[in-house]
């Protein structure tokens, strides 16, 4: 998990900064569009733990697996 909280969070930072904490200072939308948050969810689902059922991942999972640069790396290239 180390890599997580060091490596990859850094991935999506811009994103989180600008949609949740509305950071005036993040305010570029294709800095926005290139973070990439889908790296952590899709880390989370690999992850062999018990989760509960959130239907707007769900959803936002389906949309990334109509996307070429998922299928080739997301679930770890399984997708």
């Amino acid at each position: 998990m180390d890599w997580q909280a060091t490596e990859l969070n850094n991935a999506w930072r811009y994103a989180f900064m600008a949609l949740v904490r509305r950071s005036p200072a993040y305010g570029d939308a294709e800095q926005v569009a290139a973070s990439a948050v889908g790296l952590s969810i899709d880390r989370w689902l690999m992850t062999p733990i018990k989760r509960p059922v959130l239907r707007a991942v769900e959803a936002y999972v389906a949309r990334m697996q109509n996307r070429p640069a998922y299928l080739e790396s997301g679930g770890n290239g399984i997708a």
